[in-house]
């Protein structure tokens, strides 16, 4: 109406699973069946757990309230201010694509959404060389969800027969519990910033094994730490938890020497 859009909740409260709240107060463990529903054989929804504080007058309830998010924190989730989640939403709805040749596009007015996914996409993959404004992309349930620079207002993506080798591949983005941005590529790593909810998990893909130096700001001091990628150039390392209300903290890989 008159222009406005309503972004509704991804998913029920506890209401939903107890009736009106009037009995089966441990309802809201269902809400796990939910969730996979709403993700398998493809995604629907995000996941969202929306409770009531009153969820904590029984036993029951607030012992279901406690094993849901425990298991909802054991995956692999980007977790984000409902704020943020609808300013995400609301992009979905001004994205355009503009075709600039075969398997290939320049992404506008897409405001803060920054997931592309293409269905039916197992054998194809990002052309690095001939995209842009790309943090990296996953492979999932035969999609390919693509991950854009917010920096970036009109990035640039290709894809490409699916590649097995590394050779010549700048380093991406596989998974992330924060927000990545401004990735820059250097002579001997990359760097970019990064911020969120709870601890910061990170896979990024690189083009070598072996030992990197990950150097970042904590509680205002420079820090340093290595950190190793496996024989698949899989780099994993964790940041601390920090406030969520602080700017993202700026990160810098660097590369092994034998790169």
């Amino acid at each position: 109406m008159d222009g406005r859009r309503q972004i509704y909740a991804a998913a029920s409260n506890e209401n939903t699973y107890t009736n009106l709240w009037t009995r089966q107060f441990y309802g809201f463990r269902l809400l796990r069946e939910t969730l996979k529903n709403t993700e398998t054989p493809r995604r629907l929804k995000p996941i969202n757990v929306y409770y009531h504080i009153y969820a904590g007058e029984r036993l029951a309830s607030l012992n279901a309230l406690i094993q849901t998010l425990g298991e909802v924190g054991s995956q692999e989730i980007l977790p984000v201010w409902t704020s943020t989640y609808v300013r995400m939403a609301q992009g979905f709805y001004s994205t355009r694509f503009v075709e600039l040749a075969p398997r290939s596009w320049r992404i506008e007015d897409r405001g803060d959404l920054q997931t592309i996914r293409f269905d039916h996409a197992q054998e194809l993959s990002v052309d690095q060389g001939r995209s842009s404004g790309v943090l990296g992309w996953r492979h999932h349930q035969g999609s390919l969800y693509v991950v854009l620079d917010p920096v970036d207002k009109a990035p640039v993506i290709t894809l490409g027969p699916r590649r097995q080798d590394r050779a010549g591949m700048r380093p991406a983005l596989i998974q992330s519990s924060w927000l990545i941005e401004d990735l820059r590529l250097r002579d001997d790593g990359f760097s970019f910033q990064a911020g969120g909810l709870g601890p910061g998990r990170m896979l990024w893909q690189v083009r070598l094994g072996g030992t990197y130096r990950l150097s970042f700001e904590r509680d205002g001091y420079a820090a340093t730490e290595t950190v190793a990628a496996d024989g698949e150039g899989v780099l994993s390392f964790e940041l601390p938890a920090r406030e969520p209300e602080k700017r993202p903290v700026e990160l810098a890989l660097q590369a092994p020497s034998h790169t």
